[in-house]
């Protein structure tokens, strides 16, 4: 009789525990970005440096144009190509930079209204410098891209 009983509490558990269903908390779920709530311009102004981002988003991927002006730097403008993988956006930066053309990997991690990229070790890969691995890249030394009108990255 006490088995009875005890199977059939464990049992009772077992099943109480198979229908609940665990969350994770809202910081550690990845957002989905979408065309309209990203899509448009980026900027990064200081004194002396500035990033200019224009981003075109059509379903899961998305091109652009990527202006970087660091001070006592040389200037970087190229083109964006790449694609949307929950939060993220991994692309292509083909760029010239003292007339010589390059192609980098860029990764953009989006946090509200602006994108933050990220930065880590590269290696050399078909021509283009890579991150050899993605999951460990800094996102707390970039200086965020905050969304902007576009007319007013013209001016800046």
């Amino acid at each position: 009789m006490k088995y009875k009983l005890l199977l059939s509490i464990l049992t009772l558990v077992y099943l109480a525990s198979c229908n609940h269903q665990t969350e994770k908390p809202e910081a550690t779920q990845k957002a989905t970005i979408t065309a309209t709530d990203i899509s448009g311009c980026y900027a990064y102004f200081s004194p002396q440096d500035t990033v200019l981002f224009h981003l075109n988003v059509q379903g899961k991927t998305f091109t652009g144009e990527l202006v970087y002006n660091y001070f006592q730097k040389d200037k970087n403008t190229g083109t964006i190509k790449g694609k949307i993988h929950g939060d993220t956006l991994l692309a292509d930066y083909t760029f010239m930079s003292e007339g010589i053309e390059s192609v980098r990997e860029v990764l953009f991690l989006k946090q509200g209204n602006t994108l933050v990229e990220g930065y880590g070790e590269v290696t050399e890969q078909a021509g283009k410098m890579v991150f050899p691995n993605k999951r460990n890249l800094d996102f707390s030394k970039s200086k965020p891209l905050i969304k902007t009108n576009c007319e007013e990255d013209i001016k800046g």
